[in-house]
């Protein structure tokens, strides 16, 4: 029996000094910062994470009181990073946890060390209960060196056992929700059903493509072909930075049109509500230009550009197929067979 006390004393030892090993120091979740919004309601300023209100966690309270563990007050905020919170409670609490199980350690040595020295006393010169008593004494002194030196064991390990970071949350911008419609009054998206993608067709590879779906209606790619035709016998190249958008796209596009310009009323001067009705949904536009001259596409600064290669571009659609129409506030978007208004060949 005595044997096996000593050796479970021994065990406890190593056992309270390494209870970390595995238990993880860091993690990452997501919180939401606050309700969503429509887009009309909040204009880009606020509708960022500065404006965001932070989720509200109060400091842990502890059933069982526990005197080595103390929880810092803070404002959540990481200071490297004001899209994060650094919620240290969790370290500290296993911090907490680890300097108790070491003084619960050293209070069992101490009584194995005490009871070693008793028994020493006690024997009366029997070598056999002295042996006892240095066995006692050896077991206490050494689960308490193990015991101490447990932070050395676990930083050879993994440095990260005994440096506990904080628990970082990525907080989610607000998100403003669309609202149902078309683009505009003059869309009736119950004309248009969703189009089949397997119906869609690449580009021709004559022209130039950096858009993420360089894919658009089989009539437009056939024409497209006749647009690459004529570029080359004027001498030039052409380019596509967008043609065919899923709606998801679409709506992505949207949203940022709306952060950026700072309302929804100002984001449809420059792109189209998600609608089923929208040209590049409908694989029917694409956004071109010629190679080398393609300064300001797709921004709403530069929408309205008139020079010589603007105008080259049109002749160069126009000429090679009559199906082509150009959207009159923007002089890169071009659509085939569109019965849209605000097109025209000109």
């Amino acid at each position: 029996m005595t044997n096996l006390l000593k050796k479970t004393i021994f065990i406890l030892a190593i056992v309270f000094s390494n209870t970390l090993l595995f238990i993880p120091m860091h993690a990452d979740a997501q919180v939401e910062g606050a309700p969503v919004e429509t887009y009309e309601e909040k204009t880009k300023e606020e509708t960022t994470l500065a404006s965001a209100s932070l989720p509200k966690l109060t400091i842990p309270d502890l059933q069982i009181k526990i005197p080595t563990i103390k929880f810092t007050e803070t404002d959540l905020q990481c200071a490297n990073d004001q899209k994060k919170l650094c919620i240290p409670w969790i370290g500290e609490y296993i911090a907490g946890i680890y300097k108790y199980a070491i003084g619960i350690v050293g209070i069992l040595a101490a009584v194995v060390l005490m009871w070693g020295g008793i028994v020493w006393l006690t024997a009366g010169g029997n070598q056999q209960r002295i042996g006892d008593a240095k066995s006692w004494i050896t077991a206490s002194i050494s689960g308490l060196i193990i015991a101490l030196s447990s932070y050395l064991i676990l930083y050879q390990i993994n440095p990260a056992l005994v440096n506990y970071q904080p628990l970082v949350i990525t907080i989610i911008e607000k998100v403003p929700i669309i609202e149902g419609g078309s683009e505009s009054e003059s869309y009736d998206a119950s004309k248009y059903p969703a189009i089949d993608e397997k119906t869609l067709e690449r580009i021709t590879p004559n022209i130039w493509c950096t858009g993420t779906d360089c894919r658009v209606k089989k009539e437009m790619a056939d024409a497209l072909k006749k647009v690459a035709a004529e570029a080359t016998k004027r001498g030039y190249r052409l380019t596509i930075t967008s043609g065919y958008r899923s709606l998801t796209m679409q709506e992505d596009l949207f949203k940022k049109a709306v952060l950026t310009y700072g309302s929804e009323e100002e984001a449809r001067k420059y792109v189209a509500k998600p609608s089923t009705a929208a040209p590049h949904v409908r694989g029917i536009a694409v956004d071109i230009c010629i190679q080398d001259h393609c300064q300001g596409i797709g921004t709403g600064q530069n929408a309205n550009r008139d020079d010589k290669w603007t105008q080259e571009l049109k002749a160069i659609m126009f000429t090679a197929d009559p199906g082509f129409s150009r959207y009159n506030k923007e002089w890169w978007h071009f659509e085939y067979n569109s019965d849209l208004p605000n097109r025209s060949r000109n």
